[in-house]
């Protein structure tokens, strides 16, 4: 578990600093926006809690109760008709090690695909749907593996 936990960690760093270095080409570019900031500033710190920080398994009491609100200091996750147990925690937190890695990097190169192809409806398509898209790709997925694996 803890091999595991390590190569999130390291998978984590990686993405950051390619993340970084995006970030960097958009502002050399001029495509850096306050939106892709924040976006990707919420995803690194995030990313950071179920990367490095989370919990691998949860107390007893989730198990034994039907609880949908997962709560550790500071952040707080509310799946409504999910309940979190030990059976489907690891899974969710595999969904969101996957989708907060993949966001910030892909994040950056899909706004910059979007402000070159669309510059024209860039606001439009960059920052409401691709804002939209991105953040389903987080909810769908830890709502089919916390029903799945409940």
């Amino acid at each position: 578990m803890k091999s595991i936990k390590r190569n999130w960690m390291l998978a984590y760093m990686i993405c950051l600093v390619i993340s970084a270095v995006e970030l960097i080409f958009c502002h050399i570019q001029g495509s850096l926006t306050q939106t892709l900031l924040t976006f990707v500033g919420i995803c690194a710190f995030f990313g950071g809690y179920v990367c490095i920080f989370a919990k691998q398994k949860l107390p007893t009491y989730y198990d034994d109760n039907r609880v949908c609100l997962y709560s550790d200091g500071i952040f707080r996750m509310n799946v409504p008709g999910v309940s979190f147990n030990n059976s489907n925690w690891p899974h969710i937190l595999q969904a969101l090690r996957i989708w907060s890695v993949c966001s910030m990097v892909l994040y950056p190169i899909l706004q910059v695909l979007i402000m070159n192809v669309f510059p024209e409806h860039y606001t439009y398509i960059g920052g409401y749907v691709l804002l939209f898209l991105t953040l389903s790709c987080m909810f769908i997925p830890v709502y089919i593996v916390g029903k799945k694996y409940e």
